[in-house]
């Protein structure tokens, strides 16, 4: 099986060699051909210089540096994919380390359940000497990056609503042959640490007919930045969800103002009182997502407008 292993990163050469380092410690089955490929998205501190002169020590691996200069970690996936050799492409984050075992349970579901892409579980990790605040619930850690659906062995995806995270997926190349590449208006850029590329790549591969599972023994540890444990980053993800998800959904059938369908309006005003009787972050969050799903809707209408006009 020929391999490539695609780190993405942007201005975080420090955690990049922690996470080097780790799949430098993992133990890889015999008869795996591999590389790994860091795609630099323009990153202005010494990544080039790190990962250059970095070298395994365990593993007769090549290691590859290319850089993207279109801004945003889409661009990025899609240059490494097209720039990989292997006929599986697996994906992790700059801010990961990988457990011993990752790679080889990852590429399991291929030969064991005929998979066309599989994910694995990503468990947060909080910066050393950290005290987790009260509002910050268990709840709340998928927002981060953890993706846990429990279970011990492989199980089927076949849920649009129970999507694969690309900082621990793996793919079968055909699947990008056939269902596309990532999408480039979505995912984060630069300092803009929201995602969703990944989201609506899972749900395309399952719309194209191919079979995504969950691999739970394939584990990386996300190592939480402080930038994402403030209650104002949970709020702007979620504005930033709902107007992606407005501006990128075809038109809800039935009565709408300026493309925002009337039933949005009560949903946003319920989500508004049941705020005010529970004044929770979770529920904010929520009238956040209205938010930026009406403003979403309406950039959609516009742009619309300007095309036919």
């Amino acid at each position: 099986m020929h391999v490539s292993v695609i780190i993405c990163t942007y201005n975080r050469s420090r955690s990049l060699l922690n996470t080097l380092e780790s799949i430098d410690k993992m133990k890889v089955p015999a008869g795996i051909l591999w590389e790994v490929i860091v795609i630099d998205n323009n990153s202005s501190d010494n990544t080039q210089e790190k990962v250059l002169s970095y070298n395994f020590n365990n593993h007769p691996v090549q290691l590859r540096y290319i850089k993207e200069e279109n801004q945003g970690v889409a661009f990025a996936r899609n240059l490494g994919i097209q720039e990989s050799t292997g006929e599986i492409i697996v994906f992790m984050d700059d801010d990961e380390v990988a457990d011993t075992l990752w790679l080889a349970k990852i590429l399991e579901p291929f030969n064991t359940n005929s998979a066309d892409c599989v994910g694995g579980k990503i468990l947060v990790k909080y910066p050393e000497g950290y005290k987790k605040p009260v509002w910050l619930l268990n709840e709340l850690e998928g927002f981060i990056g953890k993706l846990d659906y429990g279970g011990e062995k492989p199980m089927l995806l076949d849920n649009p609503e129970t999507p694969v995270f690309t900082g621990n997926s793996a793919f079968s190349r055909r699947v990008f042959k056939e269902a596309g590449l990532f999408n480039t208006q979505l995912g984060r850029r630069g300092t803009q640490t929201f995602g969703g590329e990944d989201v609506e790549m899972s749900r395309r591969i399952l719309k194209a007919g191919f079979s995504i599972f969950y691999q739970p023994e394939a584990v990386v540890y996300h190592i939480i930045g402080q930038d994402k444990l403030k209650k104002n980053y949970f709020r702007k993800l979620h504005f930033f969800e709902g107007e992606k998800r407005g501006y990128f959904i075809d038109q809800p059938p039935g009565k709408n103002i300026i493309g925002i369908p009337l039933y949005i309006f009560p949903q946003f005003i319920r989500s508004i009182f049941r705020y005010l009787n529970n004044p929770t972050l979770r529920l904010q969050m929520n009238i956040w997502w209205h938010m930026g799903f009406i403003k979403g809707r309406m950039e959609s209408c516009f742009s619309t407008l300007l095309r036919s006009s």
